[in-house]
């Protein structure tokens, strides 16, 4: 996924960055190996800790993926492509991101379109060239 650095910051003493993707803002841990640069752009994967299914929400048909970020939250509004041991969940074109769901009892079905919030401690940050 396309992310742009927009801030870094030192907390906890790791590398903190908050910046835009095609479909929201995001913040998370950096995990490359060269420091985040403000204002440039990078392909990134994201991990994301497991959730429990409690923590998602099947929302209606029709609703547009997102990313949005309130305080230190990042809220995710993605849709559910695919399922192999984990789930493959598509925000964008160019975002394709997996998440494990503990106490997943089958009621997510590819199509759907689900939202869960993480802590942006909860959220890495990779990128590649």
């Amino acid at each position: 996924m396309l992310f742009t650095i927009k801030k870094t910051e030192t907390r906890d003493g790791r590398t903190v960055v908050t910046g835009d993707t095609l479909t929201g803002t995001l913040r998370g841990i950096w995990k490359g190996s060269d420091a985040p640069v403000t204002g440039k752009s990078c392909q990134t994967e994201l991990s994301l800790r497991d959730i429990s299914r409690s923590e998602i929400t099947i929302l209606k048909a029709g609703t547009q993926p997102h990313i949005s970020l309130v305080g230190d939250m990042v809220t995710f509004v993605c849709m559910a492509e695919d399922k192999d041991d984990i789930y493959y969940l598509r925000f964008s074109g160019d975002g394709l991101e997996m998440l494990g769901i503990t106490d997943d009892d089958g009621t997510i079905q590819a199509g759907d379109i689900i939202s869960f919030s993480l802590r942006y401690d909860e959220i890495g940050i990779y990128p590649y060239m």
